[in-house]
């Protein structure tokens, strides 16, 4: 399991390793995901974007997904999103929650 630790750990050894080793320098900005693997072992999936950029100083790029769409949604989505539980009708009834266990 990844942690805020093991992230802020692999991040320095890539770092590191960025700052001393020009061939793998290359490798971060050329294949970010390779790169990463070599340092690291950790696999991140090609659908996550990840860049290294060459700017004199270390950051962290952080992409933010598209806005939502503006206006309603549609009754898909809304159901697609739709969640909870109600009571029963004299709400002391138990009540199956989604997940399978009863609320009293």
């Amino acid at each position: 399991m990844l942690t805020k630790e093991t992230l802020l750990a692999a991040q320095t050894k890539i770092l590191d390793r960025a700052t001393v080793d020009p061939t793998f320098r290359a490798l971060c900005l050329a294949d970010p995901h390779a790169a990463i693997k070599a340092a690291t072992g950790f696999t991140v999936p090609r659908e996550v974007g990840i860049r290294f950029e060459d700017t004199g100083e270390p950051k962290l790029a952080v992409h933010v997904p598209p806005s939502a769409p503006a206006g309603e949604l549609d009754d898909a989505q809304l159901e697609a999103v739709a969640g909870g539980y109600a009571a029963g009708p004299t709400g002391t009834d138990p009540v199956t929650h989604p997940f399978g266990y009863q609320k009293h």
